[in-house]
């Protein structure tokens, strides 16, 4: 008999159905932040999170994988973006296809209304998860401007953080 080939990665079930609150990370997180996001994926079920990646960012992520440019202000200045964009899609790739995850994806139908610019596609997907799943969501990004949107719009948001995994886990539960 020859070898068998891999199982095929299951789709989760929808954990946010399951969630008692939500962090959705904008793509400056993944460049910045990945090991915090991958620390955050491991104990986040335990406390009721989902982390929602939106739809833009997968695109975002995929848009970078080229670039050379050096990401600035990561800990290693040797690191290109594309490079980090590459490790951020391998790790939602993984993480997706693993049973358990706290991972998941927007839904292409879950929208509120069509956005032309992408912070506003995150917005939406945070607004979505706010009005429509009953979610209390905190939007992870350095990006001043979608942070202003966000605030303005009762979305909790979370820019820089040095606090470690069990900090922002407990951040997210009291915002």
């Amino acid at each position: 008999m020859e070898g068998r080939a891999p199982p095929l990665p299951r789709v989760n079930d929808d954990i946010a159905d399951s969630a008692r609150l939500a962090a959705v990370v904008d793509t400056n997180y993944f460049i910045d932040y990945l090991p915090l996001i991958k620390s955050l994926a491991d104990r986040a079920l335990e406390h009721g999170l989902v982390i929602v990646i939106p739809w833009v960012v997968i695109q975002e992520l995929d848009g970078l994988k080229s670039s050379y440019r050096v990401a600035e202000g990561h800990k290693s200045s040797s690191m290109d973006i594309g490079t980090l964009a590459r490790s951020a899609t391998r790790f939602l790739d993984d993480e997706l296809g693993r049973s358990g995850s706290a991972l998941r994806c927007q839904k292409r139908s879950e929208y509120l209304v069509s956005e032309d610019h992408n912070d506003d596609k995150i917005l939406d997907c945070c607004l979505y998860f706010i009005e429509r799943r009953g979610l209390p969501v905190t939007i992870l990004t350095k990006d001043r401007n979608l942070t202003v949107k966000a605030r303005a719009n009762g979305c909790a948001t979370c820019g820089e953080w040095t606090n470690g995994v069990a900090g922002l886990l407990s951040a997210l539960r009291h915002w």
